[in-house]
């Protein structure tokens, strides 16, 4: 599968908008997409409704889909993850946005993006900003995962819990990148900042 929308021939900001289901996530890839899928210049808007996620992967392959110079913006979820929600799946991630989402209630975790059972993923020039959840703000890695970052911005993304800075799971700051369990390779100055 390839979606590839238009962009703004000045500025290259994606122009084609997938507004997401109420109550539903805008698209989920469920069973052994490979690099062959390709999201380009997609904003995926979750401002539609009250409850809106962005994407959901599972079971993809490795590498997985690739998304390039797309945004997911305004998602609120019932659970972990409310832009990218990853279940041994292994996207990469090249110049895309994940901004303004939510992951509700006060138990999830990882509001731009949330990965387990074994999922990775690889971001580019990625930026996270203004996520909010219970941890992990913009990130949330649990049992087994691979995060890969590279010349990302993560920035205004918040927790809601206040955790021990000596806590096993905690890192320096909770609020931008949480993990447990997780292969953590970074170049970002602004993970770096994250990380302490």
């Amino acid at each position: 599968m390839q979606l590839i929308g238009e962009s703004d021939p000045v500025t290259g900001e994606p122009l084609t908008v997938l507004y997401s289901p109420a109550d539903s996530r805008t698209m989920q890839m469920v069973g052994g997409q490979s690099d062959a899928t390709v999201l380009e210049n997609i904003i995926i808007d979750g401002s539609n409704s009250a409850v809106a996620g962005g994407i959901y992967m599972l079971d993809t392959a490795s590498p997985g889909p690739r998304l390039t110079n797309c945004i997911i913006r305004n998602c609120t979820w019932n659970s972990h993850g409310a832009g990218l929600r990853l279940h041994n799946a292994h996207p990469n991630l090249i110049g895309c946005t994940i901004e303004s989402s939510t992951s509700l209630p006060d138990s999830m975790h990882g509001a731009a993006i949330y990965l387990f059972g074994g999922a990775s993923v690889d971001a580019f020039e990625c930026e996270l900003r203004l996520n909010q959840a219970n941890s992990g703000g913009a990130i949330y890695a649990d049992q087994n995962t691979g995060l890969f970052i590279d010349t990302c911005i993560l920035e205004g993304n918040t927790s809601t819990r206040t955790q021990s800075p000596d806590s096993p799971e905690s890192t320096s700051n909770p609020s931008e990148i949480q993990r447990s369990n997780t292969f953590l390779l970074y170049t970002s100055e602004a993970a770096d900042q994250a990380l302490g």
